[in-house]
């Protein structure tokens, strides 16, 4: 084990959340005002709790680790990745459209959440039971001509709210699922797409100039489907070969709308290829089981999540956690995949800084993890999910950036984290000394960004005090100590040493 984290956190939640443009204020970022969610079960988050027969995950174990335990319509454990994405944002998370009163849709400027499980791009898809994308535009229609003008009393700024605020979309995959005789057939692919165009430029026409687009995972890949292939658990890829041509003009449909459309910005994240590239070495992730959902947990019968079934005893280990639905962990490790690894396109092809990555109308910047004497190659080294990343998520935090990534007129501009981490560093000086940064060089740079940085924003020094007392300091140190030091770590001395 060659890794070890040291963080030093400066977290201004632990005592009020932190606001969005406080968060912001870190980096030379734009404020996204609110996140609007559109799709199917990927990211419904209890719409259909509100549709006759919709409910379909409105009872336990679905939402047995969120927030207190308790089933939300959400079809997973627990945090959907709209969720994660809103964490991401500074954002709260958005509500379901169907949950929420007039009253209250005329006080919500943050965001809502119209998905609809079962739904697709087509109108008669599982339109009994579900909110077709049609009828989840024609609610957010309500929303800014009804329910926005409520806050935005002036045009000019109910319109600036719009083009700010991020328009996530995931859907296709169960028009694929119901269309089982047309979905190998490219007509239908270009059907499809056709219809999909529309809707976004529908959404285009009521003020929408930034998306988030999911491509259509792999269907065939879903426990449900991976259950009927022999040998059992691989991907049925007659399902896939048709989302793949899909996906693939996709790429070209956004575009084509971007070059036509004024304004139109999109971020394409590659959800197939994701899910596909978990089932091949999740393990880097701790997901042990790519193929079996955590719930049922058997994979005899039905392979239905039925009410009140017993899912499996650590959700964190599993892909999937119901056979048609990602597992909580899957859907944190996406939301990572599409911050970090994404395609964009902002009008200038490639335009991407290996040091700070600014995910153009994200309005978050996300440093890629650079390391002392050298970088992360993003293609070779998986994506790493550490507790530091998970702690930042947790408060409310933009990811620390690391300390040697930042120009010193950036440093003088961060107040909610750095990372002083070093991989190979110790507690003894001694401890790679010439590879990495020792915990006493970590320790004088914090000494630096309290003297020289911290004050060029907390200019009074009971404020910078404060700030400093009431922030994070997360330690994690010493492994490499005991791997380098092979003659002494079973002396009790060595480990007393360590004391002092």
């Amino acid at each position: 084990m060659n890794t070890c984290y040291f963080s030093l956190w400066f977290v201004l939640t632990l005592v009020l959340p932190l606001s969005s443009s406080s968060l912001l204020n870190s980096y030379p970022t734009t404020h996204t005002p609110a996140l609007y969610v559109f799709g199917d079960s990927l990211i419904d988050c209890g719409n259909n709790n509100h549709l006759p027969g919709g409910g379909g995950a409105s009872f336990l174990p679905y939402g047995i680790d969120f927030m207190h335990g308790k089933p939300t319509g959400r079809a997973t454990n627990g945090k959907t990745v709209a969720d994660f994405l809103a964490i991401h944002l500074g954002l709260p998370l958005t509500p379901p459209y169907l949950g929420l009163s007039n009253h209250e849709r005329n006080k919500v400027s943050t965001g809502i959440n119209y998905a609809s499980g079962g739904s697709g791009i087509l109108p008669d898809t599982n339109n009994i039971t579900s909110l077709t994308l049609d009828k989840q535009i024609m609610f957010f229609h309500r929303t800014v001509t009804h329910n926005l003008p409520k806050m935005f009393t002036e045009n000019e700024k109910l319109e600036k709210h719009i083009s700010e605020s991020l328009f996530f979309v995931s859907t296709g995959v169960n028009d694929y699922l119901r269309n089982e005789t047309f979905r190998g057939n490219k007509s239908f692919t270009f059907f499809l797409l056709s219809q999909f165009t529309v809707r976004i430029q529908r959404l285009y026409s009521l003020g929408a100039r930034k998306f988030l687009v999911n491509n259509i995972p792999p269907a065939g890949c879903f426990p449900s489907r991976a259950i009927h292939t022999r040998p059992i658990g691989k991907c049925d890829e007659k399902i896939n070969k048709g989302i793949i041509f899909y996906n693939k003009r996709m790429r070209e449909v956004l575009h084509e709308l971007q070059s036509k459309l004024p304004g139109f910005t999109f971020i394409l994240s590659d959800l197939y290829g994701f899910l596909k590239k978990m089932q091949q070495n999740g393990s880097y992730y701790g997901i042990v089981e790519t193929w079996k959902p955590c719930c049922p947990n058997t994979i005899c019968g039905d392979l239905k999540c039925k009410p009140n079934s017993v899912p499996c005893a650590n959700r964190d280990t599993h892909l999937f956690f119901d056979p048609n639905h990602p597992s909580q962990i899957a859907n944190q490790v996406l939301l990572r995949s599409q911050m970090r690894n994404v395609e964009y396109d902002d009008g200038i092809e490639g335009c991407k800084n290996h040091v700070l990555r600014r995910l153009l109308f994200l309005k978050v910047a996300y440093l890629t993890l650079r390391q002392f004497g050298g970088y992360f190659d993003r293609n070779l080294q998986p994506l790493l999910i550490n507790m530091v990343d998970d702690l930042a998520i947790h408060l409310g935090l933009p990811l620390t950036p690391p300390y040697l990534g930042l120009s010193n007129h950036e440093r003088n501009k961060v107040s909610t984290s750095i990372n002083y981490a070093s991989v190979g560093s110790g507690i003894l000086q001694d401890t790679n000394n010439n590879t990495s940064l020792t915990l006493d060089k970590q320790i004088m740079f914090f000494h630096r960004t309290v003297k020289h940085n911290l004050p060029k924003m907390f200019t009074e020094n009971e404020k910078l005090e404060k700030h400093i007392s009431e922030s994070l300091f997360f330690v994690s140190t010493g492994v490499n100590d005991y791997l380098r030091n092979e003659t002494f770590r079973g002396n009790k001395s060595f480990a007393f040493f360590f004391s002092f």
